[in-house]
């Protein structure tokens, strides 16, 4: 039976391999705009998938203006990190990445929040069903001199859990500065479905009546526990896992979390749809 890493290097053993499919992704259906003169029309360039414009002689790279541009490592090492970070249930760090590829272990954590980042631009389709939304705080217990808990440096975000059949299927995490009224209704207007059935975790914020008003099916129980269970999960990541965990970084983070727990079962779907959106951005 050939499992999925099999698949993966089938398709990727070399670099050759992935610039292939980058120029594919890249120029779909051979279309080509000169980003000098906004020509259409072009030849081979001089290295490899590389093309050159007729008209002004510009000549772009497969690279050129994608997320993969002046990377300081081999592109199929750059694939097989987002792999790993797709594939592997609990994430892998930016040190274990290093230390197999042999590349530096800062250049290697640069690259993977990259990769976070665009993670968090692939949001699922608007949370629908039962969608338990609420605001939680993540506390640096690792501060130094800070004796009592609630006084110790935190950081806040938003986090909508959509569940049916009584399992957690989605969720999307937002860190904010401030929570108020407009930050959580923009928050749900952008991430949940207008029919779903919204249960808000009132033991962070109320906002009861406003949101009554915004909202035509809303309760506020005193905690939900999908939503809690899956805060507790991805709290216990954090500090569990992402030993350089930083609250400067907390949005790349849950945003890595969030995106292997919405998919769950197709990684190669995922990886595909991450190296389609690092060629749309820079």
């Amino acid at each position: 039976m050939v499992n999925q890493r099999d698949t993966f290097t089938k398709h990727f053993c070399c670099d050759d391999d992935c610039y292939k499919y980058l120029a594919s992704l890249k120029w779909q259906e051979d279309k080509f705009v000169c980003k000098k003169c906004g020509n259409t029309t072009y030849h081979k360039g001089r290295s490899l998938f590389s093309r050159r414009c007729n008209r002004c002689k510009y000549d772009e790279s497969v690279t050129a203006g994608t997320m993969f541009e002046k990377l300081k490592f081999p592109i199929l090492t750059a694939f097989n990190i987002i792999y790993r970070m797709v594939k592997e249930k609990e994430g892998v760090t930016s040190t274990e990445c290093a230390k197999k590829f042999q590349i530096q272990q800062r250049t290697c954590w640069t690259f993977m929040n990259k990769v976070r980042l665009v993670m968090g631009h692939i949001y699922p389709k608007q949370l629908n069903g039962d969608v338990g939304v609420g605001v939680f705080d993540v506390i640096d217990e690792n501060s130094v001199g800070w004796r009592r808990r609630w006084n110790m440096p935190k950081e806040r975000f938003l986090l909508a859990v959509e569940v049916k059949d009584r399992r957690m299927k989605k969720a999307v995490t937002e860190v904010v500065e401030n929570v108020d009224l407009e930050v959580i209704m923009s928050f749900i207007d952008r991430h949940v479905n207008p029919d779903a059935h919204i249960i808000f975790e009132t033991r962070k914020r109320g906002f009861k009546r406003q949101l009554q008003d915004r909202y035509k099916s809303i309760e506020f129980p005193y905690g939900w526990r999908p939503l809690e269970f899956y805060f507790e999960n991805l709290q216990d990541w954090l500090y569990r896992d992402i030993h350089s965990f930083t609250f400067k970084n907390l949005q790349q983070y849950t945003n890595e979390y969030n995106f292997r727990r919405n998919n769950p079962k197709n990684s190669r779907k995922a990886f595909n749809a991450i190296i389609c959106e690092m060629v749309k951005n820079n």
